[in-house]
């Protein structure tokens, strides 16, 4: 674990990606070169700031991690009246342009993805990428297990796995997921009832029970 008396230094990196918009990502640098690094991917509306990657950040902060949070919103511009083929190009734009901007070459042995949603398809195309090297691991949160784009990629990726899902949410899919799990080494989280955003209807004591398990979950997984 990263010492509590460690000095975390943030700052914000500003990034060019797809078709050179710029990108302002956050960056947690534990000091000294980076060892590991880890990136955390938002959602379509699900931003770096909710509880799910606002805590996720913390926990990789507090395990050791330099961590970058990618920071976008697909949901103004130009983004949804690109085509699919498009908008596949642009979610592997960014999030490529987001992790060169902040590898150093040889310095980087381990690298930690953890993506929600949307981000779980940036997640997929980073990883599939041939780009990153030593051990590599990922993290996918909610991931939209019906889209072609991304379970092809994850069928064709073998790295250590997370993969946290409800089963009431609309983008999961159980097969697939028995799929996934026979191929390699795969930890899931299935939560009974929970929606794309990891709630159920109990209330908020309820939906921070399953947010307190999810980081528990993720903790053990980057021990």
């Amino acid at each position: 674990m990263a010492s509590e008396s460690r000095k975390l230094n943030r700052s914000t990196v500003e990034v060019a990606g797809y078709r050179g918009r710029t990108l302002r990502n956050h960056l947690v640098r534990q000091g000294g070169p980076a060892a590991w690094l880890a990136i955390v991917f938002p959602g379509l509306g699900y931003t770096c700031d909710m509880p799910l990657l606002y805590y996720a950040t913390s926990v990789l902060t507090a395990a050791g991690a330099d961590v970058l949070q990618v920071h976008h919103d697909y949901r103004s511009g130009v983004f949804s009246t690109l085509s699919p083929e498009d908008q596949l190009e642009c979610v592997a734009a960014d999030a490529l342009a987001s992790y060169r901007e902040v590898s150093a070459p040889g310095t980087c042995s381990r690298v930690t993805l953890v993506g929600k949603s949307l981000g779980t398809l940036a997640l997929a195309t980073l990883a599939t990428s041939g780009e990153l090297r030593g051990q590599v691991e990922a993290a996918w949160l909610t991931p939209t297990l019906k889209t072609p784009e991304l379970t092809s990629r994850l069928r064709g990726w073998s790295g250590r796995s997370l993969i946290v899902a409800g089963d009431a949410d609309p983008h999961f899919d159980r097969g697939i997921l028995a799929e996934l799990e026979g191929q390699g080494d795969v930890t899931s989280v299935i939560v009974p009832g929970a929606d794309h955003s990891l709630e159920i209807p109990d209330g908020p004591t309820a939906n921070l029970g399953i947010l307190t398990r999810v980081m528990d979950a993720l903790a053990r997984f980057v021990r």
